[in-house]
């Protein structure tokens, strides 16, 4: 049984990064390895002792292979992660990587927002019990970078501290697009919502691809650019992050983040609209 405590967590690999797909050749302890992570599982090709892992994402078990195969585009330069669409190189022991053009808490990174229980919570990290809406679970590091992670009240809106959250909490989370291959995964939070009521949705994250459009019946339509739609009536009240200054549904525009509480048929009952 896998220990759930900081102090007793293995890092059997901490050198690249993975995006929430691709190939990586590493190198570490002078072992190397080929690791696949496609939708459904993570794949552990040991070129040393010629075996195969393959896990499940969310779930447990493994089989073995005695012939090892190299992924399309993987390459043998020892220490270098090459191969990935879209990998990232430069992650350290513990560190995120983050991919070039976007930092966590940056408005223009893409974000995955993810769910889970609260296991351990630090002022600057958090193990997380990821819940995956298929089924099954897995551990997860959440680091919080104080100058970028905005920890929200998810009724409000309104900011609370790290230290505010609990073991046994459930948190809506929002992370950058790229992890760390250790075990369990390390990701940074750029967005954490907490207090959502058992009985209701948290509001949802969004960059507005473009200005609002015009539905054709006096309401408008927010477009993500994670492809979300929103119908947003002409009357849904819009409220600025934390200042006093005047805001209107038309200064959503192109690039804006914003949180969205929605009812109970998707239709958006409260924006509040981040600073540009």
């Amino acid at each position: 049984m896998k220990k759930r405590s900081f102090k007793h967590i293995g890092i059997i690999a901490a050198v690249g990064a993975i995006l929430v797909a691709g190939t990586v050749f590493v190198a570490f302890g002078g072992a190397k390895k080929i690791i696949h992570i496609g939708e459904d599982t993570r794949v552990e090709i040991d070129l040393e002792n010629g075996t195969t892992t393959e896990t499940p994402i969310g779930g447990t078990g493994a089989t073995e292979a005695g012939d090892p195969v190299l992924s399309a585009g993987a390459t043998e330069t020892e220490g270098q992660v090459s191969g990935a669409e879209g990998a990232e190189t430069g992650a350290s022991t513990g560190d995120v990587a983050v991919p070039e053009g976007g930092a966590a808490g940056d408005p223009a990174a893409s974000t995955l927002r993810i769910v889970g229980v609260v296991l351990e919570a630090g002022e600057d990290s958090i193990l997380l019990d990821r819940q995956f809406p298929e089924g099954g679970h897995e551990d997860t590091i959440l680091h919080i970078d104080p100058e970028r992670t905005l920890i929200l009240d998810s009724v409000s809106g309104f900011p609370t501290e790290a230290g505010q959250i609990k073991k046994g909490d459930s948190l809506y989370v929002y992370v950058g697009p790229a992890m760390t291959m250790s075990l369990p995964p390390q990701m940074t939070a750029v967005l954490i919502l907490t207090g959502t009521p058992q009985d209701a949705a948290a509001p949802q994250y969004v960059q507005a691809a473009g200005s609002l459009e015009a539905d054709g019946q006096g309401g408008w339509i927010l477009k993500g650019t994670d492809g979300a739609e929103i119908f947003v009536p002409a009357d849904c009240p819009i409220e600025p992050y934390l200042t006093r200054q005047i805001v209107r549904l038309s200064d959503i525009t192109a690039g804006r983040t914003c949180l969205v509480w929605t009812g109970m048929d998707g239709t958006a009952e409260k924006i509040v609209l981040f600073n540009e």
